[in-house]
């Protein structure tokens, strides 16, 4: 499943692609003849929004400069082992928005790895693209004592898991500029979770409610953590930590909390169920792994299915309540980085 809010978000970064496009202008008009135009896109979940954003690198790209070079694309999609790839390749290859069935001569190569690491070979990628990813970090470097997510941690907590964030910035850089090639971009997104705190509460209060019905146990409830980190505009422009992996700042921008789609269909449709179903589906597909590791060994496949479909029962039920609560979605910023 795609999230209407993160396609809504790949509509907001086409400047910033034609930016990044832009800025390797160079690059089109003198490319290697030995080294095919390659493009990658990090944290490609399950097709649909990555599919949307190559769709508008590619035609950016052949839109500049229309020659042999940019005739032939290779297109890399990276992600966690543990993605849905079935769906992921379903989408990509059988649905009819794919770019693959508007662009002629791509060629599609899937990497399953944290792009926390090199994905590449050096020297062979000459546009990056991440988005909606970088808030995860690698690890998280601490239990959370009190709540499931960051905006709940303690001082010291929330000091450690901003160490971590800072070193898997440090090491997404490293290795994007390792693979990419001199004059390449970088174009990446970042959400500012900060901005939809009521949704990760809610999913810790549907965990209590289990709890006090002595579904979950305390052990189970505090051994879920989502690792997330809100980075600031701030932190991933800093000039020196670029510098240090020579990449230089072309572009920046931080967009305001976005409307909530699902919201406002739900203000003109009057269809409450539907806003619970379709807005609920977010976080629970995007956090039921966690969950379900926080759960008891000792539970047998069957049960813990059972406590997953009540964990996102109950944090429907709390959406059911306050809708009001979730009028805005996340704020985010994007920006273009070109190696030197």
């Amino acid at each position: 499943m795609h999230s209407k809010g993160q396609l809504q978000s790949i509509t907001l970064s086409k400047p910033f692609i034609q930016k990044g496009v832009l800025a390797m202008a160079d690059l089109l008009d003198n490319p290697n003849p030995d080294r095919p135009l390659t493009i990658a896109d990090f944290g490609c979940s399950t097709g649909a929004n990555s599919s949307a954003a190559v769709d508008i690198i590619i035609s950016e790209i052949r839109r500049l400069k229309k020659n042999q070079f940019t005739s032939s694309v290779v297109v890399v999609h990276e992600d966690l082992p543990k993605n849905n790839w079935s769906e992921f390749f379903n989408y990509v290859y059988n649905d009819p928005a794919s770019y693959l069935k508007s662009h002629p001569g791509v060629t599609l190569l899937a990497s399953g790895q944290s792009f926390y690491e090199q994905v590449l070979p050096p020297n062979t990628l000459h546009f990056g693209f991440c988005h909606a990813s970088l808030h995860w970090m690698s690890h998280l470097p601490t239990k959370l004592a009190h709540h499931c997510y960051i905006s709940w941690a303690t001082p010291h907590e929330w000091d450690l898991c901003r160490q971590q964030a800072a070193k898997d910035w440090k090491a997404f850089l490293r290795a994007r500029a390792s693979e990419l090639v001199a004059g390449g971009v970088l174009v990446v997104n970042v959400w500012h979770l900060e901005e939809s705190e009521f949704m990760f509460d809610a999913v810790f209060r549907a965990g209590e409610n289990l709890r006090e019905k002595g579904i979950l146990t305390e052990e189970e409830l505090m051994d879920f953590n989502i690792r997330a980190f809100p980075r600031t505009l701030e932190e991933v422009t800093e000039e020196g930590v670029l510098g240090e992996f020579g990449f230089r700042l072309v572009e920046a921008y931080r967009y305001p909390p976005v409307r909530n789609v699902y919201y406002e269909a739900f203000v003109k449709d009057g269809d409450l169920e539907g806003f619970v179903e379709d807005f609920g589906a977010i976080l629970s597909v995007v956090n039921e792994p966690t969950f379900m590791t926080a759960l008891s060994l000792n539970r047998t496949p069957e049960e813990k299915k059972n406590i997953c479909s009540q964990m996102w029962t109950e944090y429907k039920n709390l959406l059911r309540q306050q809708p009001n609560k979730c009028q805005n979605l996340w704020g985010s910023s994007f920006i273009v980085l070109k190696h030197i």
